[in-house]
């Protein structure tokens, strides 16, 4: 009686494992479209820049002098540093950089969501903006930044993506292979689905938010992953997120493998605390309006669960259970000998020929290369913290995660940018960036 019950599951996980697959191999051939040219358009938005800050005093002064050499009048844009329940003296070196400050004083609603939340509501009351830009205070900006995210305001987008880029890929291995993992996500997942005409999802930095979007709908998003809920919450409203790949920040990435084990650890519980807070809604928006972009997207957000069924089916095949399947059209298809080819070379692709590529088309360092037979277990990880974060993510922590390096982004004389970090800090971490 009991294998009735199981032929049904493991006829359903194939099928998803099937499509999940197809679909993994089909969105990457939108990210080898070439870009084209960009035309700026004549500076005319009002932007606000929010630093969301929790005790950044070692790192954020860096942030702040690449944020006052932006090439944009200086009229048209203020910098808000969000100290939130700081212990130390951010705000004091914020303002004695240049910056307006607000102050939070919070301990029950602590993250990020709830600083941006306060941010917001208070700069709105100060000034009248045109949109809003959120950057993290580890990170460095590049100097056309905001011309162009203005450019695509302009045009008359709402919510913009920049390329995440990486400031420290050179510093140990494991922030070599996270910055390839970064670059690969960037060009062929982000930049090919805004190539196919999908949606990206906000990344916590380098967001660029219009007022009238802010206005109308709010920001409300408080949880683990305060850019994945405010994203899907836009999408609900018949909004898509829009990636914008020569806007750049440069964000600081973990030396350690544990501490992107628990960074990502976070990632995913919030991914599947939005998806099962918003799933029905957005689920109903893509059928009850045809709205594909919807439809696509909780493809995206219900990634993790292609995660746990390419588990699942792994140890069916491990184990012999397949026998218990009634679909023998789908179990050849899945387990024949042309099959099991495919997978290699599946492997071979995602774990070798995509970083490369990438690696050559975006990465700021292409040192990086040098640990690429690595590169699959830092990939390999993400199917442990699916199911790791399945079974916890209804915990609620909030974790900070502690910047202590200084990386400076300084001007070349071809009008380039290149990350320095000090010397008695790391000799070895200059990199250029093209």
């Amino acid at each position: 009686m009991t294998t009735y019950f199981i032929y049904p599951v493991i006829d359903v996980v194939e099928w998803l494992l099937l499509f999940f697959t197809v679909y993994a191999l089909i969105i990457p051939l939108g990210g080898m479209k070439k870009m084209k040219k960009r035309r700026l358009a004549f500076p005319r938005n009002r932007f606000a820049i929010f630093i969301p800050a929790h005790d950044e005093e070692k790192v954020i002064g860096p942030l702040l002098d690449s944020c006052f050499k932006l090439d944009y009048p200086r009229d048209l844009f203020e910098v808000y540093v969000i100290a939130d329940n700081c212990s130390d003296g951010t705000a004091k070196l914020a303002l004695a950089k240049g910056a307006s400050v607000i102050e939070r004083k919070n301990s029950k609603l602590r993250g990020k969501g709830y600083a941006l939340d306060y941010g917001f509501a208070e700069a709105a009351k100060r000034e009248k903006f045109d949109a809003a830009v959120v950057i993290d205070a580890d990170n460095l900006v590049k100097a056309d930044f905001l011309k162009i995210m203005n450019t695509e305001l302009l045009s008359g987008k709402k919510i913009l993506q920049g390329r995440m880029d990486v400031k420290n890929p050179n510093d140990t291995w494991v922030t070599a292979i996270y910055a390839m993992s970064v670059w690969v996500s960037n060009r062929f997942y982000y930049y090919a689905k805004n190539n196919l005409g999908f949606s990206a999802a906000l990344g916590g930095t380098g967001m660029c938010i219009s007022f009238d979007v802010l206005r109308s709908i709010g920001w409300g998003a408080t949880g683990l992953t305060e850019d994945w809920e405010f994203t899907v919450k836009a999408l609900i409203n018949g909004i898509k997120t829009d990636w914008v790949h020569d806007a750049i920040v440069y964000d600081e990435k973990p030396l350690v493998f544990w501490q992107t084990w628990r960074q990502r650890l976070r990632w995913v519980r919030g991914q599947f605390g939005v998806a099962f807070k918003y799933f029905p809604k957005l689920f109903w928006r893509g059928i009850s309006k045809g709205d594909f972009v919807a439809l696509e997207s909780i493809v995206q957000l219900m990634m993790p669960l292609y995660l746990i069924a390419a588990t699942l089916m792994s140890l069916v095949f491990l184990t012999g259970l397949r026998q218990y399947a009634f679909d023998p059209f789908l179990g050849k298809i899945l387990f024949s000998s042309y099959w099991e080819g495919m997978w290699g070379l599946q492997y071979v692709f995602f774990s070798f020929v995509m970083p490369i590529t990438a690696t050559i088309l975006d990465g700021g360092s292409k040192l990086t290369l040098k640990y690429l037979l690595v590169f699959p277990i830092f990939q390999y990880s993400w199917l442990p913290l699916a199911w790791l974060a399945l079974f916890t993510h209804r915990n609620p922590e909030w974790m900070h995660t502690a910047h202590t390096r200084v990386i400076e982004l300084v001007a070349e004389e071809d009008g380039s940018g290149a990350l320095l970090a000090p010397a008695e800090a790391l000799a070895d971490a200059e990199v250029s960036i093209k």
